[in-house]
């Protein structure tokens, strides 16, 4: 049964572990530890499968031998100031850090696969939560895949309510290329640039012709190719 007020306490307890990107190993731990917790009384197996530091957990009922069905979320959050761990409602309306991206998700997921457990209808329907969604899921999503797979545990399908916009139904995506671009210049003094090449604006130029071939679309109804620059850096030898 469904309980609103306990349900929200929870989200506050998770939301208060500052699981942020740099990679606080104790409330990551912490983290963890109150998720096995939730699931304590229940006939949940954990899995904890760890690549590079990272720890993914794979949440299973016990009697499920394969998934059909896969909950996908991640546990780690972004950078904030100390105020945003708490959860606040204002309007009806829920702020904190994680409310959207995407703690409470994660929570939903949980209170769904125990509901179903303590109904015995488990459905094979399993949970995954990483800790590194954000910074790529180098370690995270792609290592468990492997996992999986070599597992023969590869689901029929996999829901990742980590929203599109305004949490709109995403079915497709355009996939994402990356790359990395060394450009040479020739070093020179500041008060005498004219001596030297600048490899920064070649690399500005570089990217104004990239955009030249590769306009961003405007809108969300243009589905093309989209471009941007995330990192640059010079001064290297």
């Amino acid at each position: 049964m469904f309980e609103k007020e306990q349900f929200l306490a929870d989200l506050d307890t998770f939301i208060r572990f500052k699981t942020c990107v740099d990679q606080n190993r104790n409330y990551f731990d912490a983290a963890r530890a109150w998720i096995k917790r939730f699931f304590a009384d229940d006939k949940i197996d954990i899995l904890e499968l760890t690549y590079n530091n990272y720890t993914n957990l794979l949440i299973k009922p016990h009697e499920s031998r394969a998934p059909k069905l896969i909950g996908d979320g991640h546990i780690e959050v972004v950078p904030a100031e100390e105020q945003l761990f708490e959860l606040r409602r204002k309007d009806g309306l829920l702020f904190g850090r994680g409310v959207a991206d995407m703690k409470t998700q994660c929570l939903m997921m949980m209170t769904v696969l125990r509901e179903v457990v303590e109904q015995n209808n488990h459905n094979d329907f399993w949970l995954l939560f990483s800790e590194d969604e954000e910074v790529g899921s180098y370690n995270g999503v792609r290592r468990v895949v492997e996992y999986l797979s070599e597992q023969n545990w590869m689901p029929e399908l996999v829901f990742v309510p980590d929203g599109g916009p305004d949490f709109a139904y995403v079915e497709k995506e355009k996939g994402m290329i990356t790359f990395s671009v060394t450009i040479q210049g020739q070093a020179a003094h500041g008060s005498r640039p004219f001596l030297g090449v600048n490899a920064i604006e070649q690399a500005f130029a570089f990217h104004e012709a990239l955009r030249e071939q590769f306009p961003n679309p405007k809108d969300e109804e243009k589905w093309v190719p989209s471009l941007a620059m995330t990192t640059i850096s010079g001064g290297g030898n």
